[in-house]
């Protein structure tokens, strides 16, 4: 009852929300042209696709060749103050576009100019306007809270008939109401700027689809949020965790924190948090080996129980006197290979500390007699706390 009558994310729309006229501006087109170069070269660059295909080999080896360097060309055809990372002058790159695509439609006559204040004379526009860049900035924020967020959102699920249209239908709309009631954009040029528009979230499907094609499925594909923000406004903690309050729906809240751990320092890390754990621990792991590949106890696992678990228990249990509090460790693993792997050796001992005994073999007498001793210490910790005591009875 609690599972998804669906195991994927229908996206079919149907009819197909109607289009714009086409834009007949050649400047609006060659300014929309340039970003959509650029746009390209963002979602190159920031969700790169370099996977082996097919069976491997050469032929496999190749294409992942061909992958980087075209990154590696793309990088070298970005100009601009190279102390800059590529993909933010790439991106400043796209939004400058943006900003003079709206503007140029935005002054609402085919010549794309703007009247001088006396009606006389009129000034061609070559650069954003103020006006232009507010529209530019509302149909960004259409943009990422409409179409960009709602569809990364679904990021690792299936999509059935793999689409934007459900999003740009709705983002359409908003800005629509939104040039008609709040814009101030003349009613002669709001046809011309929807349209715009149109072609922004035209672009956005383009790059989905591609991504698609070259991911293979749609549970893959992400798009970049650099379309719809500006470098500056994702370039402090602040607005990061603004930028997640807006993307989840909920309050950010400070304390948690994730760390990658290659895997040199995973055991040691590992040891240290279990270590370092007072409310909880959990570890969420593949697997717990029991026996190593010849059939021997596990070394490593040994390790983590006496000198990772036990330890951390037997420290938590002198200090309960004074902080009354026990963490509770969690460790979560995969049926399978608790089975294949045999864990039972070393999780039914964590799951009863201080009573069950293993047997490992003759060979393995002094691992019984560390874990015998550091059994005995928990014991002992525990019958010498008096808080333990009195709550026990």
């Amino acid at each position: 009852k609690t599972r998804a009558r669906r195991d994927y994310v229908p996206l079919r729309v149907r009819p197909r929300p109607p289009r714009n006229a086409d834009i007949s501006s050649p400047a609006i087109r060659r300014s929309l042209n340039a970003a959509r170069v650029a746009a390209h070269r963002i979602q190159l660059l920031t969700v790169p696709w370099v996977d082996h295909t097919g069976r491997g080999g050469a032929g496999s080896d190749q294409a992942v060749l061909r992958r980087l360097e075209a990154i590696r060309d793309s990088l070298a055809a970005i100009a601009g103050d190279h102390a800059r990372p590529a993909v933010e002058r790439e991106s400043q790159r796209y939004h400058d576009a943006i900003d003079l695509a709206f503007s140029l439609a935005v002054a609402g006559d085919a010549e794309s100019s703007i009247a001088a204040g006396n009606g006389a004379s009129s000034t061609p526009v070559t650069s954003p306007t103020s006006q232009g860049r507010r529209v530019a900035e509302q149909a960004r924020q259409v943009l990422l809270d409409e179409v960009l967020l709602p569809y990364d959102r679904l990021l690792g699920q299936d999509k059935r008939d793999d689409t934007t249209v459900p999003f740009v239908a709705l983002a359409r709309g908003a800005f629509l109401r939104w040039l008609h009631v709040e814009s101030g954009v003349s009613d002669g040029a709001v046809e011309a700027t929807l349209a715009v528009f149109s072609d922004l979230l035209d672009l956005v499907e383009t790059l989905r689809a591609g991504a698609h094609r070259e991911w293979g499925s749609a549970r893959y594909v992400w798009l970049p949020l650099q379309l719809a923000l500006r470098p500056e406004q994702h370039d402090s903690q602040a607005e990061l965790d603004e930028l997640l309050t807006r993307a989840t729906h909920q309050p950010f809240r400070n304390g948690n924190s994730v760390s990658y751990v290659i895997n040199e320092q995973f055991q040691w890390q590992l040891s240290r948090t279990i270590r370092a754990a007072r409310d909880y621990h959990v570890l969420w792991i593949h697997d717990i080996r029991g026996y190593d590949a010849q059939g021997n106890p596990d070394e490593m696992s040994f390790r983590h129980v006496l000198r990772s678990y036990y330890t951390a228990m037997t420290a938590r249990v002198r200090d309960y006197d004074r902080t009354g509090r026990f963490p509770t460790y969690v460790i979560l693993l995969d049926q399978f290979f608790y089975e294949a792997r045999k864990s039972r050796l070393w999780m039914t001992l964590l799951e009863n500390p201080m009573a069950h005994q293993v047997s490992l073999g003759e060979e393995y007498r002094a691992w019984e007699d560390s874990l015998a001793v550091a059994q005995q210490e928990l014991r002992d910790a525990v019958s010498h706390s008096a808080l333990l005591t009195a709550q026990r009875k």
